[in-house]
């Protein structure tokens, strides 16, 4: 870990990168500092994990050639996560479709008052369950962050000209 100080500037950066849905486990492994301490900077920032901010071009040329590579990668692991998120949101959403119909056949079928009041219960959870899945503005967002942050990094590889820029293979 880290002994030295996060600069102010740091600070600023780690609380937006936050803001915009970046994990503090992995800005914490970026920095080389706890996760409590990016934490507290979070919350002295007023907490704003989930507030949506506007995409920044980012400077990255107080970075080091390996620490713009290892930030690259660690991107395109994050993308290949909310892809997952998305897939497995889209898969469940399926389900829960074909559940809420499921049910409301069976609803039209039952006279009994009480299992009726069960029945629309349970087709009202689905449908909330539903709503969380088929909501995908947080994670595009944060897709649309990491995308920005790769584009910043290559660019300033490629201004450098020090080595290759890092490629990354992978499948959705």
């Amino acid at each position: 870990m880290k002994t030295q100080k996060i600069t102010p500037k740091q600070r600023k950066e780690i609380a937006a990168r936050a803001a915009s849905g970046e994990k503090q486990v992995n800005l914490a492994k970026e920095f080389g500092v706890s996760e409590g301490l990016i934490s507290r900077i979070v919350k002295q920032a007023g907490g704003a994990a989930g507030v949506a901010t506007p995409v920044q071009p980012r400077d990255f040329s107080s970075r080091t050639t390996d620490q713009l590579q290892n930030r690259f990668r660690a991107a395109h692991e994050e993308i290949k996560r909310h892809y997952t998120e998305l897939s497995d949101s889209a898969f469940e959403a399926k389900h829960l479709r074909r559940c809420i119909d499921s049910e409301t056949e069976k609803l039209n079928g039952v006279e009994d008052e009480v299992y009726r009041a069960a029945l629309t219960e349970t087709i009202r959870a689905y449908q909330k369950q539903l709503v969380y899945h088929t909501d995908t503005k947080r994670v595009c967002f944060a897709l649309k962050v990491l995308y920005a942050e790769v584009s910043a990094i290559l660019h300033e590889l490629s201004k450098r000209g020090d080595g290759d820029l890092p490629v990354i293979k992978f499948s959705l």
